[in-house]
């Protein structure tokens, strides 16, 4: 069920809704085909922020994902990853501060936490019960899609009120 919905735009009708039922991943396929550019290499830690979170998210927990860069950039956003233990930022007054991690170029298990900047067309944002990701019975409480996210100076930030669409489970 969706708690938002906002009037979405094609070459055919400029006023049509769309009532899919969006995971992250697969709102993060949409970025292949929409596009995205990240450029140059910070000394900072990057960070994404997600503001203006409705109440009866504090206590919850995210994860973020992003694509692009060469097509070949893909970014996750967790407290923390090692090779065994995935583990999420909690939201807290409305607020959650993102790590974003990419994968080493030398192990495909292995995250690495991104250092730089870019324009992303398209991310997502899923919120959990439980802070350990690795628990194989977990589901996503939300998503939220959003769109036009700006890295700069190491950190990102967007508003819930930014949304593309918000889905809750």
């Amino acid at each position: 069920m969706f708690t938002k919905k906002l009037p979405l735009t094609s070459p055919t009708n400029t006023n049509f809704y769309t009532s899919c039922r969006c995971s992250c991943w697969s709102v993060l396929v949409i970025v292949l085909a929409l596009g995205m550019t990240v450029a140059g290499c910070g000394g900072s830690v990057t960070t994404f922020t997600l503001t203006d979170i409705p109440s009866k998210y504090d206590g919850k927990y995210a994860r973020a994902g992003f694509l692009g860069g060469n097509g070949n950039l893909t970014l996750t956003g967790a407290q923390n990853i090692t090779e065994t233990t995935v583990t999420l930022p909690q939201i807290s007054d409305g607020k959650v501060i993102i790590p974003l991690w990419q994968m080493s170029s030398s192990r495909i298990t292995s995250y690495i936490r991104y250092k730089g900047n870019g324009s992303f067309t398209l991310g997502s944002v899923n919120l959990y019960d439980t802070g350990n990701d690795n628990d194989k019975n977990r589901t996503a409480i939300a998503n939220i899609a959003l769109m036009d996210i700006t890295i700069s100076n190491g950190n990102a930030a967007k508003s819930w009120n930014d949304a593309l669409m918000v889905t809750e489970y």
